[in-house]
């Protein structure tokens, strides 16, 4: 595939994964948890190191 549609792709792929409904209400979730910019790189990168 090429570059370009490698990237449309993820867009789009990411787009509709988000809109669904049970992931969406997942990510509000673990949007509220950080309350600190610390907070938020540590949890990226936890979220990173084990997926």
């Amino acid at each position: 595939m090429s570059f370009t549609l490698q990237m449309s792709m993820l867009i789009i792929v990411g787009y509709v994964v988000s809109v669904f409904k049970p992931v969406e209400i997942l990510i509000q979730k673990v949007a509220t948890i950080p309350n600190s910019g610390c907070s938020v790189i540590l949890l990226i990168t936890t979220f990173s190191f084990f997926y």
